[in-house]
């Protein structure tokens, strides 16, 4: 019986190795991004109509989706502290984006501040997210 249990368990990897592969493989979804997002608008210029152009402006989501994939990927594959810690990072970078999103809403109509684009929120989630990993890293390591 021990025999077989040992037979189905996989061979640790480092987490400098996990790292380097998720590094690699959101490298490669950015690049996939980029070059699906430059095709995709160039042929947009060309005046494609109706399901098609809704498709092709779509199109940089599949290489987005794949680096989302690779991002929950990498955090199964932690360990419990390191999981934590991007979990703790996680909810601190959406509640952090939801609050200042809800305070420039309230700029926004009250105090005549410019309508912003979408695009702030994902700046808002990654710079809380990597301040938050650095000092949660430094509260439990």
């Amino acid at each position: 019986m021990l025999y077989s249990l040992t037979m189905n368990m996989k061979k640790p990897v480092s987490p400098a190795r996990l790292n380097r592969r998720h590094q690699l493989e959101v490298l490669v979804g950015v690049a996939a991004y980029t070059l699906v997002l430059v095709l995709s608008i160039e042929l947009l210029k060309q005046g494609i109509t109706g399901l098609g152009r809704v498709l092709l402006a779509l199109s940089p989501m599949l290489p987005a989706a794949f680096i989302v994939w690779s991002v929950f990927r990498n955090i199964t594959r932690l360990d419990e502290l390191q999981r934590r810690i991007q979990t703790e990072s996680l909810a601190l970078a959406a509640a952090g984006t939801a609050f200042l999103g809800l305070t420039y809403t309230f700029l926004e109509g009250s105090a005549g501040f410019p309508r912003l684009g979408a695009w702030w929120a994902w700046a808002s989630v990654g710079l809380i997210w990597a301040i938050a990993r650095l000092v949660l890293r430094r509260r439990y390591l």
